[in-house]
């Protein structure tokens, strides 16, 4: 995720992507 709030909501669909 590029932003903070992209990561939040992507984290919540797609775990993986907190580690993007």
């Amino acid at each position: 995720s590029s932003t903070t709030a992209s990561m939040a909501s992507a984290v919540a669909s797609t775990p993986i992507d907190v580690i993007r």
